[in-house]
């Protein structure tokens, strides 16, 4: 009988089972066990510093909640609108017009220790920008007082000052987040986020045991939370602040005006439900604007989620990171002169490197 060249395995002989020639299947279970301590170990798929920038996200979003829901039952529903819509402008301005500030400080630290060089001068160059632009800020507001007041903060003037108060802090906390993660000190910034959420709850809480009913003092202590934390960061050892050449500023960013310009769009999109809403609101419906933070409060959270990947560009060696995969590919047992064979069930892990941009 003529032979079939797709037949590529004879069959098994009389009294074997098939399953004799076939390898066992891979045990799921182990797998799963063993993936968990992989990926937590020192070295592992977490970036270094996750666990100390989760941990301060964590405790910012907790201390915002406790924030928000013992300023309402303080300050009562009308005065909570007005408390809502400074938080509203504050995240708004803040991550919306220093956001790219951190981002590039970070990314040009981190670009100079992989050459083992300081990032002192430019971080001194990018506060200067900075503060220029919180500068500005500051006397657009002190300019608009009358018209905040009126329209937006119910004639509390202590909501003004905290607003001016809480754009200065947004930007030195931006540029102290940002030379702490391209230096890589994570543990720092995972304390500015913390105390910064926690420093706001302390004080709101003291607010309330004292019987406080008027926004105002709330509104400072959400303004000035931000300052304390980014002098708290700045007390961190001065590792990201040494001498190195002079920065120029195509160092920081040729797209920096795009940076900010996307940023700005994404924070009006998260934060100007409440800004909107108390601008239409009617007499009977100041209550409505401050229904929209709660569920906006995890969106502010997103932030700090790349500085572990951003600061760890620069440790030691090329600033592209390469990834190791496991990838499987079918044991090349043929025939002489064909091609690879189909009925193949032998798989093994072949280690493929390749870039990630």
């Amino acid at each position: 009988m003529t032979s079939r060249p797709w037949r590529r395995r004879a069959a098994p002989a009389v009294g074997m089972r098939v399953g004799e020639h076939l390898p066992e299947p891979p045990q799921r279970a182990s797998v799963r066990a063993g993936f968990l301590p992989a990926l937590l170990k020192q070295g592992g798929s977490l970036p270094e510093g996750t666990v100390w920038v989760g941990a301060g996200l964590a405790v910012l979003g907790l201390t915002a909640y406790g924030f928000l829901v013992l300023s309402a039952r303080a300050v009562g529903p009308s005065r909570y609108a007005s408390l809502s819509a400074l938080w509203a402008a504050i995240y708004l301005a803040g991550p919306g017009f220093f956001l790219p500030l951190e981002q590039e400080v970070g990314r040009a630290v981190a670009a100079r220790r992989a050459h083992g060089q300081g990032g002192g001068p430019v971080i001194r160059r990018a506060g200067l920008a900075g503060a220029g632009l919180a500068l500005g800020l500051i006397v657009v507001v002190l300019a608009a007082s009358g018209a905040l007041r009126a329209e937006l903060f119910d004639g509390d003037a202590l909501l003004v000052v905290a607003l001016a108060c809480g754009l200065a802090g947004y930007f030195l906390q931006c540029l102290v987040r940002g030379a702490l993660s391209g230096a890589g000190r994570f543990r720092p910034y995972g304390l500015v986020l913390a105390t910064d959420g926690s420093l706001r709850l302390v004080a709101c809480a003291a607010l309330a045991g004292l019987g406080v009913h008027a926004a105002g003092p709330y509104g400072l202590a959400v303004g000035l939370a931000p300052l304390a934390a980014a002098g708290v960061g700045s007390l961190a050892p001065r590792g990201p602040v040494v001498a190195g050449p002079e920065a120029h500023w195509g160092e920081l960013s040729r797209a920096l005006g795009w940076l900010l310009a996307g940023s700005l769009f994404a924070q009006v999109l998260v934060n100007a439900g409440p800004l909107a809403v108390k601008l239409l609101a009617s007499d009977q419906e100041h209550a409505t604007a401050g229904r929209f933070l709660a569920g906006l409060l995890p969106l502010r959270l997103r932030p700090g989620c790349a500085a572990p990947r951003a600061g760890r560009a620069g440790r030691g060696g090329p600033v592209a990171r390469v990834r190791i995969g496991a990838a499987t590919h079918p044991d090349r047992r043929r025939d002489p002169g064909r091609g690879r064979g189909r009925g193949c069930t032998d798989r093994r892990p072949r280690r493929v490197a390749h870039p990630v941009r």
